[in-house]
């Protein structure tokens, strides 16, 4: 097991889930199937705010070395890919995230998913695009053609039900 490092973070009670690929992974963008979500973390939130942002610097700062060029030189943070969002400015695709920070977490290793209890939810059903649920994540530096910092996903333990983003619509609400 990895040593915990501030760019292991542990999201708050608060935290919501969109675009939510818990059960099965998902091809983006032509690239590998993963299992995904876009982490939403309200600014209310200044502490977790915090804690994020040092999660992506103690990235950096760990990964120096795979950050630099072909000269061996390292960009400053500024200048390269950071995974964090204000969702008053921007979106994901078309979805916005208002009075929020958000960010897309990923791992090709199926997350362990518990209730509050530790007990494992196996019931599909009940882990969807809206949930609040605690996230366990580790932030860390790429270089693949572009450089910057992304975030794995391993575990999230759901904390409560939510309004469900963008769930199908059913055949009652359509012709009733």
């Amino acid at each position: 097991m990895k040593e915990k490092t501030e760019s292991f973070v542990i999201t708050g009670e608060d935290t919501r889930l969109a675009y939510l690929h818990a059960w099965k992974p998902k091809v983006v963008m032509g690239g590998e199937a993963k299992y995904s979500a876009i982490i939403i973390i309200p600014k209310t939130n200044a502490e977790m705010i915090g804690t994020l942002n040092r999660a992506v610097e103690a990235a950096y700062a760990e990964g120096r070395e795979k950050l630099k060029d072909e000269d061996g030189n390292v960009p400053e943070l500024s200048e390269i890919d950071t995974p964090l969002k204000d969702g008053d400015t921007e979106t994901y695709g078309s979805t916005k995230f208002d009075g929020c920070v958000f960010f897309r977490a990923s791992t090709t290793i199926a997350p362990g998913i518990v209730d509050k209890d530790f007990k494992p939810i196996t019931d599909h059903s009940q882990v969807y695009s809206g949930i609040y649920a605690k996230v366990s994540l580790s932030f860390y530096a790429y270089n693949k053609g572009r450089r910057g910092i992304a975030v794995s996903m391993h575990n999230l333990m759901k904390i409560a039900d939510g309004e469900p983003m963008w769930r199908n619509r059913t055949p009652e609400s359509d012709f009733r």
